[in-house]
């Protein structure tokens, strides 16, 4: 808890009501270490495991102060920029880790009604979809939402990015690999790699898009694992990003 009375005590600072360009640049470091206070909490939970006792009853009550502190803080720089009348798109970067932390701490509808929120006020970006994505293929591990929302960020005009690509693809291939796999969740998984070859040829060529490396290593890993080189090498052949030939045309 040190580093979010570390923060409590920095917002308490007199200066920080001012609407200098120097504190609107801390109040969204802030936010950002609060989205990431967020995702570390998702990740202790995940490396131990543990839902019950002692320990599942103090994450619920760093989970209820993060929201509420970052909440309340982002109310008070939205104020801010109302009373003085600075342009609202310095809130997207903030707004958007919210986002984060709501995804991040298991709060997916809050996190779906405030994008709408979003939306509505300043209008959504790639980081703004990005978040949401993160949250149903990191957090809620659901590939149908993860996929469903890329289209949702399609249709409102909003283009994917590297980002978008590496999410989509870890909602597809992250997981358990394992010889003693059950044959139909083996099969399952080779589905799965599949369609995420075919979601990342079809973004990257409309969108003119270089997948990251650790996004293609990951699709490596994971044709190696499931022996499916083949797939892998057609990739490189399908993404013009990727092929060398049709780069030279």
């Amino acid at each position: 808890m040190l580093v979010y009375e570390l923060l409590r005590d920095i917002v308490q600072i007199p200066e920080m009501q001012s609407n200098t360009y120097e504190f609107h640049h801390l109040r969204i470091a802030i936010q950002s270490a609060l989205a990431e206070c967020g995702k570390g909490l998702h990740l202790e939970k995940e490396l131990t495991g543990d839902d019950t006792g002692a320990l599942e009853e103090q994450r619920k009550e760093e989970v209820n102060f993060l929201v509420e502190f970052a909440e309340s803080e982002l109310q008070r720089f939205i104020d801010t920029i109302d009373t003085q009348g600075t342009k609202t798109t310095v809130l997207r970067h903030p707004m958007n880790c919210m986002l984060t932390l709501y995804c991040a701490l298991g709060k997916p509808r809050l996190a779906e009604e405030f994008l709408q929120r979003l939306i509505s006020q300043i209008g959504a970006n790639a980081s703004s979809y990005n978040a949401l994505i993160w949250g149903a293929a990191i957090v809620e591990k659901n590939i149908e939402k993860t996929v469903n929302l890329v289209g949702a960020m399609q249709s409102n005009g909003v283009a994917p990015n590297g980002t978008t690509l590496d999410l989509l693809v870890q909602s597809f291939v992250s997981g358990e690999n394992g010889k003693n796999e059950e044959p139909q969740v083996f099969e399952q998984r080779k589905l799965w790699f599949s369609e995420a070859i075919a979601h990342l040829v079809s973004l990257s060529n409309l969108y003119e898009l270089k997948p990251y490396e650790r996004t293609i290593h990951l699709i490596q890993e994971a044709g190696i694992q499931m022996g499916m080189e083949h797939e892998v090498h057609q990739m490189y052949h399908d993404v013009d990003s990727l092929n060398e030939n049709a780069n030279h045309h």
